[in-house]
């Protein structure tokens, strides 16, 4: 309830841009259960995959924590699965009154307090080519803060010698093909899922759509497009 409720928020703010029921369209380009794409898919496949899409059709019952779905939408929540992971592991360190710690989850992590030598984290944001390397270092301080990166350079497919990325947008239901290559944002007192989603969201949008709406919502974002950064 909590991560579905978090996701339409974004889902709201970008107006669908966000979108946790584009499951159908995820399984048709090939990153759902059966991740190995067989060909580009038809416009007749597209257009049904995209009548199983639709965050405006989840009801919320705020009251009773139950949601419901008003339309046959086919909800993916692997966009914000690692945000949810995280919070679930602070909430057992806030259990044992553990102080200091950095967790992470694939793409998304949480930092709180100091290093075991008393220095502040330093994140490293990577070079989005793979190669492991550090782009940018953030320094986060001791209250503690979540960053969240977004990126299209190591999930894509190839089909027919052309590369898609895992990051679909929903307008279009075809994968990003802008030149932002990775999206990371930093958040303070906002849940690690929230992080998440917006992180995939203004990936999505990319740089030129993206800074605008980081900055309506008031989110520090950076991002990397080929060789230029923002």
């Amino acid at each position: 309830f909590d991560a579905i409720t978090t996701a339409l928020s974004v889902s709201e703010a970008t107006q669908g841009v966000y979108d946790v029921t584009l499951g159908a369209v995820i399984e048709l380009w090939g990153f759902g259960k059966q991740a190995i794409p067989s060909h580009t898919p038809t416009i007749q496949e597209i257009s049904q995959a995209r009548s199983k899409v639709g965050w405006q059709y989840i009801s919320i019952d705020r009251q009773n924590k139950q949601l419901q779905r008003q339309k046959d939408v086919f909800v993916n929540l692997s966009s914000i699965g690692e945000g949810v992971a995280v919070d679930e592991l602070q909430k057992i360190l806030a259990k044992y009154h553990v102080k200091s710690y950095m967790l992470s989850v694939a793409g998304t992590l949480r930092t709180q307090g100091v290093k075991p030598n008393g220095q502040a984290w330093q994140i490293a944001i990577e070079k989005p080519d793979a190669s492991g390397l550090p782009e940018r270092l953030l320094n986060l301080g001791q209250q503690g803060a979540i960053v969240s990166t977004s990126g299209s350079y190591r999930n894509y497919h190839e089909i027919d010698g052309i590369r898609y990325s895992h990051s679909i947008d929903p307008r279009t239901a075809h994968p990003i093909s802008h030149k932002t290559v990775s999206t990371t944002v930093v958040f303070r007192n906002k849940s690690a899922a929230y992080a998440d989603a917006w992180a995939t969201a203004l990936n999505v949008l990319g740089a030129d759509e993206g800074l605008a709406i980081a900055k309506k919502n008031d989110i520090a974002v950076y991002f990397k497009v080929s060789y230029i950064s923002y």
